[in-house]
Formats: structure tokens, C-alpha cells, sequence
């Protein structure tokens, strides 16, 4: 796990892309709240490359005019 946090549910920057493979929950919060609650909470999560320990890189194919993946 990357990290956590909790933002107003018009926060949609948490989602953006990043240079690293990851993976972002979202989920309604306070979680004992009943309806459209307040707040959103965010964990993002990394890809780890087990056999050496460290992070996967990805190329940021947006500086070579691609989509990223």
C-alpha cells in the first residue's frame, strides 16, 4: 500500500495517472454513513517487482504523443 486519505467526493485528481503501475479505491466515507456521504476514502496501492525488490517503472507514454496505458 502506497497510501491513504480522505477527500471531497469532486476530487477526481486522485485518479490521475502516474508513472507507476497502481491501483486507486474509492470508496464512500465516513463508512457507517447511510446515502451520498461527504467524503470519498482513497488508498493507492504499487505494483512491486518481487524478484528484485523494487518498483516496476513504466514509460510515461504521453511524452512520445501516446495514450497512456
Amino acid at each position: 500500500m502506497e497510501s491513504t486519505g480522505i477527500v471531497k467526493p469532486d476530487n477526481v485528481a486522485v485518479s490521475d495517472a502516474s508513472r507507476h503501475p497502481e491501483m486507486t479505491l474509492v470508496t464512500c466515507y465516513p463508512f457507517y454513513y447511510v446515502g451520498s456521504a461527504p467524503d470519498r476514502f482513497i488508498v493507492k496501492a504499487r505494483l512491486i517487482d518481487n524478484l528484485r525488490g523494487g518498483l516496476i517503472e513504466r514509460e510515461d507514454h504521453r511524452e512520445h504523443g501516446h495514450a497512456a496505458k
